[in-house]
């Protein structure tokens, strides 16, 4: 005995389409808007590393030209150097994999989806064209005749889609924040010798 759903105790199926339509398209949204949360962290990564470079460069450009005059003054100079150098490996993977977020990415699910592809621009593209030609006529004509399931299928296959590019993007921005952890302490303990390297001589 199958349970009666809110359709068909409460809703014309027009409404029980509205109803999920309504949903489909907050979940699309919602997964864009994660989306583009992850570019934004990206992108504050990216300008923290810009600024602890640059105050971490100017430093060590005026420590670096000091001649050490005592032994423990050339031990302290080496090892500013050798974490400088490690900060800019670090600096270097934490930008990379930061960038890596704002990478252009084709379609990301395998296997061809038999949603009718009328939203994923490059799936529309390919879907719609005629010897390599888009045509805009065969789009308009298939918009004209979508189904409410063919509407929701599209839907589902998007958010799916834009969920999976999501998780690549939460992943990259992840191990970007573990090596940010990293560079964090190397900067200060990189700034704090070769600020010591500058008082004392």
């Amino acid at each position: 005995m199958s349970i009666p759903t809110m359709q068909d105790q409460f809703m014309s199926p027009e409404a029980a389409f509205k109803m999920r339509l309504d949903f489909a398209q907050r979940a699309f949204t919602n997964a864009q808007e994660l989306t583009r949360l992850m570019d934004q962290k990206a992108n504050y990564l990216l300008s923290a590393v810009a600024l602890l470079t640059a105050a971490l460069g100017i430093v060590a450009s005026k420590a670096l030209d000091i001649k050490p005059t005592a032994g423990w003054e050339l031990v302290v100079k080496g090892l500013s150097i050798v974490l400088f150098l490690g900060y800019l490996v670090l600096a270097f993977a934490v930008v990379y994999n930061a960038t890596r977020v704002f990478r252009a990415r084709s379609s990301m699910l395998t296997g061809q989806s038999a949603a009718p592809g009328m939203l994923f621009p490059l799936i529309l593209l390919s879907r719609f064209s005629t010897n390599g030609v888009v045509d805009e006529n065969k789009y308009l004509i298939k918009l004209g005749s979508l189904t409410p399931e063919e509407i929701l299928h599209d839907y589902a296959n998007q958010i799916i889609e834009v969920s999976t590019i999501y998780s690549h993007k939460q992943q990259n921005i992840n191990l970007s924040l573990t090596l940010f952890y990293w560079l964090t302490i190397t900067w200060i303990m990189a700034i704090l010798l070769l600020l010591a390297l500058i008082v004392v001589s």
